[in-house]
């Protein structure tokens, strides 16, 4: 199974949802700090999961995109972040 969700938040949000999200997802700890550490796209990798980031800037109020696919650990994460209220789903 496939699930593709994009979703995105302004960066003053990042070090929250990195937390959130390396709480459960240990092995993304680093590769997320990475990904929020400056203006860039990248791709975080897991068996069961792909994470597209995409940050415009590193000001409080610029946009950071994120498009998460793959299978169980996918719905998982997708579950965290749909439980956040400063983040919004792009449809």
């Amino acid at each position: 199974m496939q699930t593709v969700t994009d979703y995105i938040f302004k960066y003053r949000n990042n070090k929250e949802i990195w937390a959130d999200v390396a709480s459960e997802f240990p092995k993304l700890d680093k590769p997320l700090q990475e990904a929020f550490s400056r203006r860039q796209t990248k791709q975080i990798r897991t068996e069961d999961l792909l994470i597209e980031i995409n940050v415009t800037g590193i000001d409080e109020e610029s946009l950071v995109n994120i498009q998460i696919s793959g299978g169980s650990e996918a719905l998982k994460l997708k579950s965290i972040l749909d439980s956040l209220d400063y983040i919004q789903k792009q449809d």
